[in-house]
């Protein structure tokens, strides 16, 4: 008996010892999916009323949703606001206020809130693989997006998941026409290297598969080709003009994307 409870105690010391020596993992960085089910969430104001800075106001919303089991990592590229207006406060410290008569907003509309007020009028904010990213209009416009590097391997990936797995890795959403039917599922194999953009990358799956790659007003949208070009047709007697997108039109800043 005495020799069991022994063997017993000796395999429980060496189990916990084993342990010991494992690498300890990291909790998983929010998806770029999940973040945006975080910003669909609703909250109360209650804890805005007071004026305070965008620093600060950034850390009550993420203890608001902390206190909820939700995570929401947020960075403010604070080089973005310096480069394009040296002279200006720290974006950080911008005062920031809330109307008594606002009780609830989502957490997307709070943040749109908050960054109105930001005194250079060019507060927006990106929503990026494990953390939403405070930048400037320009920096989180279409063109400047389009112009990150990407490094990606599809193989026999259809359309469909491809555009999933761009989107995870960029945060850059691609609406799929219905219309595309089978050429949606079309099997793609490509291997991109960081020296591609994804402006580029985007149009050439696109043209795999068969289909066509619109630009609109800082949205992306896949169609056939019939339809995208009734679509250009219509669009270039409206005022809201759109076309095609030409990835060697924008500039190309290459950002890391792992």
């Amino acid at each position: 008996m005495n020799r069991m409870f022994f063997t017993l105690l000796a395999l429980l010391a060496f189990s916990l010892a084993s342990r010991a020596d494992e690498p300890i993992r990291k909790a998983k960085s929010p998806g770029v999916r999940e973040l945006a089910d975080v910003l669909d969430e609703t909250i109360d104001l209650a804890d805005f009323s007071k004026p305070m800075s965008l620093k600060d106001a950034l850390t009550v919303l993420q203890a608001k949703l902390k206190s909820k089991g939700k995570d929401l990592p947020v960075r403010v590229n604070h080089e973005a606001f310096k480069e394009e207006n040296p002279d200006a406060e720290k974006v950080s410290d911008t005062e920031i206020r809330f109307p008594g008569i606002l009780k609830q907003l989502k957490v997307a509309q709070t943040l749109r809130f908050m960054l109105d007020q930001v005194k250079t009028n060019n507060g927006s904010y990106l929503i990026r693989p494990g953390y939403v990213e405070i930048t400037t209009i320009e920096r989180a416009g279409l063109s400047h997006l389009l112009g990150q590097g990407v490094h990606v391997r599809f193989q026999n990936r259809s359309l469909a998941m491809a555009l999933e797995d761009l989107y995870e890795l960029t945060g850059v959403p691609v609406i799929l026409d219905t219309r595309a039917g089978r050429l949606s599922q079309m099997p793609i194999t490509a291997n991109f290297t960081n020296n591609a953009t994804l402006g580029t990358v985007l149009v050439l799956v696109s043209e795999m598969a068969g289909l066509k790659l619109l630009e609109g007003d800082n949205t992306l949208y896949i169609t056939t080709p019939a339809h995208a070009r009734q679509f250009l047709l219509e669009r270039a007697m409206s005022p809201y003009r759109s076309g095609p997108y030409s990835p060697f039109s924008s500039r190309h800043k290459r950002v890391e994307v792992e």
